[in-house]
């Protein structure tokens, strides 16, 4: 039977120098591709601006007039109520994609409404699709990325779909996008690039708003000196009371 390796203990005592484990460095902040929920935000806020210029752009030129009125599988009959920015959040949390996938849904959207321009077919991001183009972007987005994505009928409880209204948006969107899924890493860049400029304008404006709200510093008065006039008769007085003049003789 072989011996046992016996490993002697390191004793560290104050004579032996510790070893240097280097200047502490800061964490750096997290990048947006990993940040979900503010991603979800901004992205949220972005589609709604979109949707704004959309539809004033619809009210100045016509329904008729406008590219891409056309009814299609996006239109939706009435406009959901919940609006754009909770719902980007709502499909953050609970389709459980990883963060690129917002990313590239977002991308997705954006070639859609480029094509309208071009005179293509394609769908503009209105109160009337912009939340069926999402959910649909979301679904298309997590199959092409993640290694393990959920079931259609899990996208369409969360979106808040039937089933088979989900799978003919799906379909749609892959016929508008050529079934060209994926995104460059040029694409990335640039969406990661305006979303991070978004992120630091709110964060400017909060410290604006918070440096306002504060109240300026209160400085402490300087305590009040004596001038040398009370000095002085403070000092008669107490030298009177210490050496009293002494008595004179009649």
């Amino acid at each position: 039977m072989a011996p046992a390796c016996l490993l002697s203990p390191t004793r560290i005592t104050e004579d032996q120098p510790r070893p240097s484990m280097g200047r502490a460095k800061r964490r750096p902040r997290p990048s947006l591709v990993q940040d979900r929920k503010t991603l979800a935000t901004v992205l949220g806020n972005l589609l709604a601006a979109a949707v704004d210029r959309n539809e004033a752009a619809r009210a100045q030129a016509g329904s008729e007039a406008y590219p891409g009125s056309s009814t299609t599988v996006f239109h939706a009959l009435d406009a959901p109520t919940i609006g754009v920015v909770a719902y980007m959040e709502r499909l953050a949390h609970y389709s459980y994609c990883s963060a690129p996938v917002l990313l590239m849904a977002y991308r997705y959207m954006e070639r859609v409404a480029g094509a309208v321009a071009e005179g293509t077919p394609g769908v503009a991001a209105d109160e009337l699709t912009v939340h069926r183009l999402m959910i649909a972007s979301v679904v298309v987005a997590a199959k092409t990325h993640d290694d393990d994505f959920l079931s259609n009928h899990h996208y369409a409880l969360v979106g808040g779909l039937p089933l088979d209204e989900l799978n003919a948006l799906e379909v749609g969107l892959l016929q508008l996008l050529g079934w060209r899924t994926t995104v460059s890493e040029a694409e990335f860049a640039d969406v990661d690039m305006r979303v991070a400029a978004v992120v630091e304008e709110i964060e400017d404006a909060a410290a604006a708003t918070a440096a306002a709200a504060s109240p300026p510093p209160v400085r402490k008065s300087a305590p009040a000196q004596s001038s040398p006039t009370s000095v002085q008769a403070a000092a008669a007085s107490y030298h009177s009371y210490r050496w009293p003049a002494a008595a004179t003789g009649s």
